[in-house]
């Protein structure tokens, strides 16, 4: 579930900051280590601390996206 709400934020986020040319090397550059630090994480620490890492990475990023995308307040919006 992690990685559903999160894999379409990578793509987009990229395209943003990467030269077109360069971003398939962006995302494998960032994408490749991923199982392998995943896998050492559930080695070395537990199993359960890689899922730790992925819902305390989502909930870090609500903050952000709370004040970025917040709704305005009734009538502030309005042209006076």
């Amino acid at each position: 579930m992690g990685v559903a709400l999160m894999i379409p934020a990578y793509p987009s986020l990229i395209s943003k900051v990467v030269h077109e040319h360069l971003r398939g090397t962006a995302l494998g550059i960032f994408s490749l280590p991923a199982p392998a630090i995943g896998a050492q994480l559930w080695e070395r620490v537990s199993p359960r601390f890689p899922f730790q890492v992925m819902a305390g990475t989502i909930l870090a990023s609500v903050v952000p996206v709370w004040f970025k995308f917040r709704l305005e307040e009734e009538g502030e919006g309005e042209a006076r």
